[in-house]
């Protein structure tokens, strides 16, 4: 095993790092770490691990905000 930061994990603190407000769902992170690519499900399970183990490194945080004009809730990435 590799003692450093993986790609994903250092893409993931690139995109929080060059914008510091950003809210973003973890589809979105996917999709800004994999460019050109269809994103799977194994995709957004890998970015959402990858955010659970950034969060207390970098000041992230999750929260749940309603989806306007529809029923539900989607979850949003972004520094505290």
């Amino acid at each position: 095993m590799g003692s450093g930061l993986g790609s994903a994990q250092r893409a993931v603190m690139a995109i929080f790092e060059d914008e510091p407000d950003a809210r973003l769902t973890v589809k979105e992170v996917a999709a800004r770490v994999y460019p050109g690519k269809e994103i799977t499900r194994g995709d957004t399970n890998n970015i959402g691990r990858v955010l659970r183990q950034l969060a207390p490194m970098i000041g992230l945080a999750c929260c749940r905000v309603r989806i306007p004009d529809h029923f539900g809730w989607r979850h949003q990435w972004g520094r505290k």
